[in-house]
This record gives structure tokens, sequence and C-alpha cells, in this order.
């Protein structure tokens, strides 16, 4: 009776063995099946947090008036030296982040650079990265990031730095966004500055309270618009963000303290929201975008 007592007890260890193993390796797999995952979710968070920080660069600037000539006047800090390099000790890459880099607005670029630092070894550094980095932008072999990004993205790039023989690598988020800057038409809907009617200036007359301004447009000023004149000489006949006391078909009048007499040709930019724009900053993860939207006022 006990051998029988045993030997089901034995019995009963080996089946709860063989089943606890089984039930290991099921959470085993679980938890490697789940870590891509975790990655993905880990480096989306990064890129929005990029993508934030990008945001709050641009609120913390002044309100710039946007046209078809310079449909995105805002402009992102993307460089700087991310600490000093110096020799002695184990060989490490001290750099820990890398600035947000700027696509392009139309024709306007936005250069791109950064210093790379490590710390250890003989003090002398060779600098590589894989893969080759987003087009635009090159590493020299002293380690500096440089030139003008040509579109949205964000990828995680590893950084090698050799000295002595010895090589040591860091993987670091690189993300570089679009920035869109919107404004109000006359149907409360909010248009691209670059889709702005452009229209030109034959000749003006100022009193000392009041400009009046000749123009051509596919699209006529009215009381309350607000103009940004650029292109004149005397440079006081330009004007930013003007709201516009009365207006004809070829005619509009501003308020100002200037006088005399201009006509030769200029530019206007017409904006029918006074001191608001719809700024959206946005970056590529893979095929997916990743976006924020920020109202800019003055």
């Amino acid at each position: 009776m006990k051998r029988y007592e045993t030997g089901e007890t034995l019995i009963e260890v080996i089946v709860a063995a063989v089943i606890m193993g089984l039930l290991g390796l099921t959470i085993v797999g679980a938890i490697v099946a789940a870590k891509p995952l975790s990655d993905k979710v880990n480096l989306t968070g990064q890129a929005m947090a990029n993508v934030n920080t990008a945001a709050q660069q641009i609120q913390l600037q002044s309100f710039h008036p946007c046209s078809p000539n310079n449909p995105q006047p805002y402009a992102l800090s993307a460089s700087g030296m991310q600490g000093a390099s110096a020799g002695g000790g184990p060989l490490s890459i001290s750099t820990n982040s890398l600035p947000i880099g700027q696509a392009p607005s139309g024709a306007t670029g936005f250069p791109f650079s950064v210093t790379l630092s490590a710390t250890g070894g003989d003090g002398t550094y060779a600098w590589s990265v894989s893969p080759n980095l987003p087009t635009g932008l090159t590493l020299s072999s002293s380690g500096v990031i440089s030139g003008t990004p040509t579109a949205a993205s964000t990828s995680v790039y590893k950084f090698g730095v050799t000295s002595n023989g010895v090589t040591m690598t860091k993987s670091l988020l690189l993300t570089i966004v679009s920035i869109n800057v919107q404004v109000n038409n006359s149907s409360v809907s909010w248009s691209s500055c670059a889709a702005v009617p452009k229209a030109s200036i034959t000749s003006a007359i100022a009193t000392g309270s009041a400009i009046t301004f000749t123009y051509s447009s596919p699209t006529p000023f009215a009381a309350g618009d607000t103009v940004t004149i650029s292109g004149i000489s005397p440079s006081t006949f330009n004007l930013v963000s003007a709201p516009i006391v009365s207006a004809t078909s070829t005619q509009f009048v501003v308020a100002s303290t200037v006088t005399g007499t201009y006509s030769s040709g200029g530019e206007v930019g017409l904006t029918k929201s006074v001191n608001v724009q719809q700024i959206t900053i946005s970056t590529l993860l893979g095929t997916r975008q990743l976006s924020r939207t920020i109202v800019a006022a003055i």
C-alpha cells in the first residue's frame, strides 16, 4: 500500500514537473514575444516626446506672420556640442541625446549640426554610424553630424567610436520634424500659408495718419483683414500684421504715422485671421505619422 502511494506520489511529481516546465516555457515565450512590442511602444513614446519638445520650442518663440514667400517662419534649435571629449579611463560615448532636426519648408532648408562626444581611450576618436543617416545629413570621422535634412523621419542609429583599437557603440534616436503653418481664410477654415493668394502693390500714399495702398489681387481685401507687406522701399511702408481700416477692390487703407509716396512694386500677404495660426508638427516613424497641432497667437 505504501509503495503504491509512493509510486502515485512520484508520478504526480513527475507530471507536475512536466506541466510546470511547459508552463515555464509558455511564460518565457510570452515574454520574448512581448519584448518587440514593448520596444515599439517605447520608441513611439520617445518619438512623440520629441514632437512635443519641438512644439514647446515653437510656443516659446514670438509670433511670426507667415506669407507665400515665407510659409514656415519658425526655426528649431538644431545644433550644439554634446559635452566635451577627454581621454583617460575606459572608452565610452557620453552623448545621450540628439537635437531635433527640421525638414525643409518650400525652398527653405534648416541646417542641422551637432558634435558627438566620448571619454576615455587615448583621447583620439574615430566615429562611425549604422545605418546611414537620413538624406542630407552626414557624420564626419571627428564626430560631427551636419547637413540639411530633406524630409521628416524618426529612426534609431548606432554610433560607434574607436580609440586606441577599442570600439564602443551607443544607439541614439534622431527625430526630424516637419512644421506646417496654416491661417484662416474667409470661410473660417484653415489653409496653408503657401496657398495664400499673392497681391501686388502698385502705389501708396501716406498722410501721417494712414497709408492708402493701390493693389491687384485675385482675392479682394476687406476691412478687418490683416496684411503683411514686404519688398517696399522706403522700409517704412513695409508692415507686419497690420489691420485694414477700409478697402475696395483696388485700394485698402491702414493706420500709420508714415508720410510720403511710393510707386514701385511690392508684395502683400493676406491673412483673414488677424493674429492666429494653426501649427502642426509631425514626423514619420516607419510608415506611421506622429503629430501634434498647436495654436499660435499674438
